[in-house]
């Protein structure tokens, strides 16, 4: 249904009873799971010495892409398709901005020597075959990143404004980089937790990479996940109907129509 000014009302987007809203809500916290433990969660694990990288991903890693698929597919069938939607975009995007990470990182690394290493570089080797694991792994974490992010935030705000995205996304970014700096993973690095060892000039390449991440995926998920829920908008309809009546999502992305 289309409002007067040409925008599609709430209920078209929103699950439309508590029962679907919960299941909606239960889906998306089974997919966050899933995706945290695939891919982000893993190497820190692993640094830690609470098992081996390889065999997290054995018997980890590979169970939970397996458990994000199917729920992707459950998600489409049962009719959240803008939840399944928001997990490709969200994957696809992820690894998009883990290349504008890679950018701002490589020029802190071979410019101003601010990175101790090439940390995907750094996973059981060095050796042809696990760096090319490593940099899979690092694209693959900044994917489930994506996802984390579209799932939490969709398209929210609601705005044609897509900058606002990138503010979004940018504090999303400074979020996971204060994450990677306090953990075993920095350590990992060479540089130490929160850069005790290499300086500031680690942190600040860190944050800049991390921004630049979450204000590219901030932009792509505003611009072209416009009808996706955010998960508050979706927890208002719990809540009394005058509270949520307010909510209101409009798509003004042609990508999701």
């Amino acid at each position: 249904m289309q409002s007067r000014n040409g925008s599609i009302a709430a209920d078209t987007a929103l699950p439309t009873t508590p029962v679907k809203s919960l299941a909606y809500l239960g889906l998306v916290g089974a997919l966050l799971l899933a995706a945290t433990f695939s891919g982000e969660i893993l190497f820190a694990v692993a640094e830690n010495g609470n098992a081996s990288f390889q065999s997290l991903i054995v018997n980890v890693a590979l169970p939970a892409i397996g458990i994000l698929v199917v729920l992707t597919i459950v998600s489409a069938l049962v009719g959240f398709r803008r939840l399944a939607r928001a997990v490709v975009l969200g994957a696809l995007f992820g690894v998009l901005a883990t290349a504008a990470l890679e950018l701002v990182r490589n020029i802190g690394f071979y410019k101003f020597q601010s990175m101790p290493g090439q940390l995907p570089e750094l996973m059981d080797g060095p050796d042809l075959l696990s760096n090319l694991l490593g940099w899979a792994d690092h694209a693959w974490n900044g994917a489930t990143l994506g996802i984390t992010y579209a799932l939490i935030m969709g398209g929210a705000p609601r705005t044609r404004r897509h900058w606002s995205g990138a503010v979004f996304g940018s504090l999303f970014g400074v979020i996971v980089g204060t994450g990677f700096l306090l953990s075993p993973v920095s350590r990992a690095t060479g540089a130490g937790i929160f850069g005790s060892i290499e300086g500031m000039k680690y942190v600040y390449t860190v944050y800049l990479a991390h921004i630049a991440f979450g204000a590219s995926l901030g932009v792509l998920v505003h611009r072209f996940g416009s009808s996706v829920p955010a998960i508050w908008q979706v927890t208002a309809k719990l809540l009394p109907r005058r509270v949520h009546s307010n909510v209101e999502i409009t798509e003004t992305s042609p990508f999701l129509s």
